[in-house]
Formats: structure tokens, C-alpha cells, sequence
């Protein structure tokens, strides 16, 4: 009897312990989360574990796999921490699912995370029946998704591709709140049998969506449903205070052309719910997350660093040799000297900064 009480404690013990050590896992280097996601892959849903970022972390390189799938999707909590992925570039050949995040599960959470670089939808889909998904956050949720950025590319080159800033799809139960979305979006158009759908936040969405807002290069066109916040949304569906490039967004989701954000002004709406320490508001600016201010002030072309290589970036904007919208770079990282815009004094501070005669800004 006492050695069955004496292994009993021993079991109880061995469980609290290893329940502690899962409880909360810190991420500081690429290794590390991509052991993360291999475990998620595998089966492990992290379902009560809080998983955090230390710090930046940098994929380039690296052929991202999306963390989750539907059969094993990701349950845990992710609090980003207020830092970026840098240089993330998914290329899934075969599949249907594209972002940071492939499957984010019900109960599962990504909090405070911003993504700074490419996603690429999939090439080849696993069977010609299913839909694909991307975005920059998750292709899909179920879960809830907050204080995240996106400033990445994303593209759906697929019929029945359902691409969002923030996510893909957002299924029945799904959150999105307090988020933003400065990333090009594009779609190709669809087929006979299937349609496209391109939203500034989500895809398609049978969610709950709060407390947004984009300005974004929404590429749609009359064969594709767009929409500046939502692609197509489902009957529960609901959106309030989400505002695309400086328009509330009511009862038409669909593309239309706004007028500019900056003409706008979003204090008070984007702080509906009264809680001002989530976002952060100055004149002449978008609004940023309060988390997300630690984006380096002068890292113009989204690596993690300010070096000579942001100097021809800001002068390529500044001269329209830049491709990418400057509207982009205008309150995170190319203004750096926090003017009315971005000019050749921003390349002289920028230049001081990378001499060391300036210190770098890492908040408004």
C-alpha cells in the first residue's frame, strides 16, 4: 500500500513538474522555433503551454512549413512579445495551407507577433477539391488571433484560394482584434467551379473581427471577390471599428477605393472597447500597436537590422525605384527622422544612425 501511495506522489510530482516546464517555452533563435514547429507537425498541440519570443527572429534561408495543419493543428498560446519574423518565405509545393501559421486550432491564441516579409501561397495543391489559405499571421483559424501586424506580401496563385493580411480563413468561432495589415495582396482570378476570395484582414471569414484596419495594395479584379477588410463573409460573421484606408467598413466588404488613412483619424475608434494601451497614436501617422514600436527605426528593407543595405532601399523609395508602396515604409521604418514624409533628410539620419553619431529610434 505504501509503495503504491510513495509511486503515486512520484507520478503526481513527474506530472506538475513536466506540466511547469510546458507551460512556458521561450524562443530565441530560428533552431529553436522551427523545433517548435516540427513538434506541432508531429502531434503535439501545446494545448495550455504558452510559448514567447525573446527576441527578432530571423528565416532567411529558410523554406518556412507552416506551424499547424488541420489534422494537427496548434492549440497552445504564441505571445510573440511585441517582435518581428523577419525574412519569411513559405513555398508549399504541395498542400493547402500558407502563412506563419498553417492551422491555428480552437482554443489555440497568437498575441503581440508582427510579419515583415514574403509569403507565397501553394503551387501545387494536394487535391484539386480542396480551397488553399494564406496569410501573413495563419492560412486558418479557429482560434484567436491579436496585436499582430502584417507588413508582408501575400500571394494566392490558386483557384479557390482564400488570402488574408492577417488570415486566410477565419472559421466559426475565430477571432481578430486590434490588428493591422500593411501587405500587398494578390490573388489570381478563379476558375468556373471555384472562386477567389482576397480580404485586407481575412480571406473569408464565419468569425468575429474587432478593431482593425488596413492600408494595403489590394490586387482584386471583377473575377476575384475583394474586399478592403473581408473577401467573403459567412452568415455569423461579425466586423465592427474596422476601417480600410481610412474608411469605416459597414455593410460592403467589397473593393473600393478610399481615401488615405492619414486623413483620418482612428483615436478613439480603434479604442472602442476603452482601453488605451493598446494602440499607440501620433499626428501625421497610422496608428501602431503598442506592443510593435520596437521595429527598428531605419531597417527599411525588414531584415532585423540597420546597415548599409537600408541606405540604397530608402534611396531606391525615395527616387520610385521601389516597387513595394512607400506608404509601407512611411510610419515603421523609412521615416527615420519622424517628419511630415520620407526624403533625403531621412537618408542623412539613417546614415548617422549606421556611423553611430544618432541613436537608433525604436519608438515614435
Amino acid at each position: 500500500m505504501k509503495y503504491g501511495i510513495r509511486l503515486f506522489a512520484l507520478c503526481l510530482l513527474s506530472f506538475v513538474f513536466s506540466s511547469a516546464r510546458a507551460e512556458d517555452i521561450t524562443i530565441s533563435t530560428a533552431q529553436e522555433l522551427m523545433e517548435i514547429q516540427q513538434k506541432v507537425n508531429e502531434g503535439t498541440d501545446f494545448s495550455g503551454s504558452t510559448i514567447r519570443l525573446a527576441n527578432d527572429i530571423n528565416l532567411e534561408d529558410i523554406d518556412w512549413t507552416p506551424i499547424g495543419t488541420e489534422g494537427r493543428p496548434f492549440r497552445g498560446s504564441f505571445d510573440g512579445g511585441g517582435h518581428w519574423i523577419h525574412n519569411l518565405t513559405v513555398n508549399v509545393v504541395r498542400g493547402i495551407y500558407a502563412g506563419f501559421f498553417g492551422y491555428i486550432g480552437t482554443g489555440g491564441k497568437v498575441q503581440r507577433l508582427g510579419i515583415s516579409s514574403v509569403v507565397v501561397c501553394i503551387k501545387e495543391k494536394t487535391n484539386l477539391d480542396d480551397g488553399c489559405y494564406a496569410g501573413g499571421i495563419a492560412a486558418f483559424s479557429k482560434g484567436t488571433i491579436s496585436q499582430c501586424a502584417n507588413l508582408a506580401t501575400i500571394y494566392g496563385n490558386q483557384t479557390q484560394a482564400n488570402v488574408g493580411g492577417i488570415v486566410g480563413e477565419l472559421d466559426t468561432g475565430g477571432i481578430v482584434e486590434d490588428c493591422y495589415n500593411l501587405g500587398r495582396l494578390y490573388t489570381s482570378k478563379g476558375d468556373e467551379s471555384y472562386d477567389n476570395y482576397l480580404g485586407g484582414i481575412a480571406g473569408a471569414s464565419d468569425g468575429q473581427i474587432h478593431r482593425v484596419y488596413v492600408e494595403a495594395q489590394i490586387e482584386g479584379n471583377s473575377e476575384v471577390n475583394s474586399g478592403g477588410i473581408v473577401g467573403e463573409e459567412a452568415f455569423n460573421s461579425e466586423v465592427d471599428n474596422a476601417y480600410y484606408q481610412g474608411n469605416l467598413i459597414n455593410d460592403d466588404y467589397y473593393y473600393y477605393e478610399g481615401r488615405s488613412m492619414r486623413d483620418f483619424n482612428l483615436d478613439g475608434k480603434l479604442n472602442s472597447r476603452g482601453d488605451y494601451s493598446i494602440w499607440s497614436f501620433a499626428e501625421g501617422r497610422l496608428p501602431l500597436l503598442t506592443c510593435m514600436l520596437e521595429l527598428l527605426k531605419g531597417d527599411v528593407n525588414m531584415d532585423g537590422q540597420v546597415s548599409i543595405a537600408d541606405v540604397t532601399a530608402l534611396v531606391n523609395i525615395i527616387l520610385g525605384k521601389d516597387n513595394v508602396p512607400p506608404y509601407q515604409y512611411d510610419h515603421v521604418a523609412a521615416n527615420v527622422n519622424e517628419d511630415e514624409g520620407v526624403s533625403i533628410a531621412d537618408v542623412t539620419a539613417l546614415v548617422n544612425i549606421i556611423l553611430g553619431k544618432e541613436e537608433e529610434i525604436t519608438s515614435p
